[in-house]
């Protein structure tokens, strides 16, 4: 009884899993030889193996402070973006059928804009709030970027859960916020890490609206 409520993935799916992630990690894992090349332009292979760029890198004080900022910037939209999905894709899978589709919208619009004009935004509000230049404001930016993938990716484990359980738990003298912390959050931890994996690197690959926005600032300012 157990082994026919348990099928089997078809075996050609595990070959062709393994070529689609060889197919995405492959370009990236070039760039890791090519960091220790000792010309000035990038070659695939190198010609001349050398930790020059390490080195540049490492004796620059610039690039130090920059990586700081990026990480300080990656932890904080990790920590906004991660809790905001969460309870995002909470709501649009509880909510009615005729509300849910209206909140998904709402909650993915920031994947429907170019990233050019969301630096655009981004710039005229923060100069009113005086928030160019600002980590804040660059972590709030870098947040509602993030947000649509921490949405989708959690709304995935919810689309299989059962929330009966955490009906069941509350019928038993739990309170809503309880019950998800104990009996909903532990089924859906894996996707909840993942997603806030993604804004984190989200925020760490972003450049494009910092660029813009801090650009644009220092010219207003001068």
């Amino acid at each position: 009884m157990q082994s026919s409520l348990h099928t089997r993935a078809p075996w050609w799916l595990t070959p062709i899993c393994a070529l689609i992630v060889l197919f995405l990690v492959a370009p990236t894992l070039v760039v890791i030889p090519m960091s220790f090349s000792d010309s000035r332009f990038l070659t695939f292979p190198p010609t001349n193996w050398s930790f020059r760029w390490y080195l540049e890198y490492f004796q620059s004080e610039e690039w130090r402070e920059a990586t700081w900022v990026s990480l300080r910037a990656a932890v904080g939209t990790t920590l906004l973006a991660t809790p905001q999905g969460l309870a995002s894709a909470y709501a649009a899978a509880r909510a009615t059928a005729g509300h849910a589709p209206w909140l998904r919208i709402v909650f993915l619009l920031p994947m429907a804009l170019p990233v050019i004009l969301c630096g655009v935004g981004v710039f005229l509000l923060y100069a009113k709030l005086g928030l160019n230049n600002s980590l804040l404001g660059l972590v709030l930016a870098h947040t509602c970027l993030a947000l649509p993938l921490v949405f989708i990716t959690v709304s995935a484990a919810f689309s299989s859960f059962d929330f009966n359980q955490e009906m069941a738990a509350r019928s038993l003298g739990d309170n809503q916020l309880r019950a998800f912390r104990d009996v909903t959050l532990p089924q859906i931890r894996f996707s909840v890490v993942a997603a806030a994996i993604l804004a984190f690197i989200t925020s760490l690959d972003e450049v494009v609206v910092v660029l813009f926005y801090r650009r644009r600032s220092e010219r207003h300012a001068h």
